[in-house]
């Protein structure tokens, strides 16, 4: 299982101009390939953002198929939301515990 919090994943979403197109698609192309090797190892993606950011609901849609978990928050430092909250460290302890129990 692989757990992305807000994940930037296409530059065009949120810095169109940064570097040339070629650049901006080679990004997203890299960023693609490697979700698409997690996938390919029986991997499951999921994928943490804020309900109400918007910009970050459409990175997640660009890593689909991918679970997309909704939190309450329209923040985009969505793994500080889920901490303050006290959900991280239980996430964390059962991703451990389901590698360590076969």
């Amino acid at each position: 299982r692989v757990h992305a919090f807000s994940p930037q994943v296409d530059l065009a979403f949120t810095w169109p101009t940064f570097g040339t197109q070629e650049v901006r698609q080679q990004f997203r192309r890299q960023v693609q390939d490697s979700v698409a090797r997690c996938r390919g190892k029986g991997g499951v993606v999921h994928i943490h953002v804020g309900a109400e950011n918007h910009t970050d609901n459409r990175h997640a849609a660009a890593l689909a198929p991918a679970v997309v978990h909704l939190h309450e928050t329209a923040n985009h430092n969505t793994m500080k939301h889920v901490k303050q909250r006290g959900k991280l460290l239980p996430l964390l302890k059962f991703e451990v515990m389901d590698l360590l129990i076969p």
